[in-house]
């Protein structure tokens, strides 16, 4: 009988599915993924336009939206967006100890709510980034470098 009862679940769970080729407007919000705090009104600001003169956003809370292309796999408490297509220049985003990162944010695209801060990090940890996160190139580092970061709230994977 238990065996029966196993065989009589499976069978309707999989009847619940959609077919393969049938469409769901689920899949995307499925797909997403959000971590955090519920997002505010903070304003969008372009990654380009935070890195041109991060001065005038230290200290406020924006939204950042772009592609993620490294993250701390250890901690899972950062990860970096960069404009879409672009690798040249990006953020990091801090999300310990409010949130972890999901496993799979590399090669998603995101967006990132939290304040804005502009750190020293020490050459060896600017290498470690370069080295094995390709952020930056480890050739042209000489001592400590400053970093735009910010420092999140909560963010949304696609």
């Amino acid at each position: 009988m238990p065996l029966f009862r196993f065989a009589l679940a499976v069978t309707m769970i999989a009847a619940c599915k959609p077919a393969a080729d049938e469409p769901t407007t689920a899949t995307a919000a499925a797909n997403a993924t959000h971590a955090g705090q519920a997002f505010s009104d903070a304003p969008a600001v372009e990654i380009a336009a935070l890195l041109a003169d991060p001065v005038a956003y230290q200290g406020k809370t924006v939204r950042l939206s772009g592609d993620v292309i490294a993250m701390c796999h250890h901690k899972r408490d950062w990860f970096a967006l960069v404009p879409e297509g672009k690798r040249d220049t990006n953020v990091r985003v801090l999300t310990g100890p409010v949130f972890q990162v999901p496993e799979d944010a590399i090669g998603r695209s995101a967006s990132a709510e939290g304040t804005v801060d502009v750190v020293e990090i020490s050459e060896r940890v600017a290498r470690h980034f370069a080295e094995t996160h390709q952020l930056g190139d480890a050739k042209r580092i000489d001592g400590p470098v400053q970093q735009v970061v910010v420092r999140a709230t909560g963010a949304a994977f696609n």
